[in-house]
């Protein structure tokens, strides 16, 4: 199982994004070979945030709009969306004080709670450099398909 960070979703959905491409391309090869991917509330509402921002994408959708995408994206068996639990929180937390992050860091530091809670390895994401380092999980290289 790949966790997918809210950036590859946003790229995803998002036809004018730099990367839109790139990870379309990568979505279907993963799911071609069977890759299950997984996300969270989380990563909707990080994505629905960006998505629906005139001041942070050229075209902004509408609420409708975006669960539509949403919706179609779920409905995919390849898809699956997974929510946090104390465990996650806990793993998040312990991250944080060890990493001492403050502030908004604590978003990413959740996701990483949420993938050892599920026992996910995995994660594709744009943003490398904001997970490396954590313990029990694995950045994909987004150039390559997973194996």
């Amino acid at each position: 199982m790949v966790f997918l960070d809210s950036n590859v979703v946003v790229a995803y959905l998002a036809r004018r994004h730099p990367e839109h491409r790139r990870a379309k391309q990568l979505l279907f090869r993963w799911l071609q070979q069977e890759e299950i991917f997984v996300i969270s509330p989380q990563v909707i509402a990080e994505s629905y945030r960006v998505l629906t921002s005139p001041t942070r994408t050229e075209e902004p959708l509408a609420a409708g709009q975006f669960s539509a995408h949403v919706q179609d994206l779920l409905a995919n068996r390849g898809i699956k969306l997974v929510s946090p639990g104390w465990r996650a929180v806990q793993f998040a937390l312990t991250a944080a004080i060890g990493t001492q992050a403050v502030s908004a860091r604590i978003f990413d530091l959740l996701l990483y709670g949420t993938m050892r809670e599920h026992g996910i390895t995995q994660l594709a994401t744009f943003n490398q450099k904001d997970f490396l380092g954590l313990e029990g999980i694995a950045v994909l290289p987004l150039d390559e398909a997973s194996g």
